[in-house]
């Protein structure tokens, strides 16, 4: 009889190397998907950037879409903030009306204006757009000029821009 001592080793070693293909195998696999998953999540940053309606940079830091806004008494409206961080740190965004107080077309005064958003964190160097509401509340129809202001805070430094905004309110 012959001895197939040998060709159970040879046996045994196909399966080891087999099992070491497969294990690398996966490890190459989830490499890939990791980055390619990583790619896919900054390209998504971009286009969600890149449909932002206006565009904010170091001249311009705060803008708004629409760029004045319509609203009926005792309801809100919505507007878009474009917000550009010249923090050198990431900083936290957050939106006020200046004082509480906008000035209508005869130049009188209400505080019944104010604009209500969440505060978001932005990388510095970078814009980005987030929701508000901008809200009236039981005042009369006319034109009335608000000056938002959009504070940063950042772990070491702060800074504020304000833009004004149109707030036509009808009822």
């Amino acid at each position: 009889m012959k001895n197939k001592k040998g060709s159970m080793e040879l046996g045994i070693n196909a399966i080891v190397i087999l099992i070491i293909a497969l294990a690398l195998l996966g490890i190459g696999i989830a490499f890939i998907t990791k980055l390619i998953g990583g790619s896919q999540a900054k390209f998504e940053g971009f286009i969600e950037q890149s449909k932002l309606p206006v565009n904010a940079d170091a001249d311009n830091p705060l803008m708004f879409d629409p760029a004045s806004v319509d609203v009926k008494a005792k309801k809100t409206a919505e507007v878009i903030v474009v917000v550009y961080n010249s923090l050198t740190t990431e900083a936290e965004v957050s939106l006020s009306v200046r004082d509480g107080i906008c000035t209508d077309d005869t130049g009188g005064q209400t505080e019944e204006i104010s604009i209500v958003s969440a505060p978001k964190t932005m990388k510095s160097g970078m814009e980005g757009g987030f929701k508000a509401l901008i809200r009236a509340g039981d005042i009369v129809a006319g034109t009335y000029i608000c000056d938002i202001v959009a504070s940063m805070s950042g772990t070491s430094e702060t800074d504020e821009f304000s833009q004004q905004i149109y707030v036509k309110v009808y009822r």
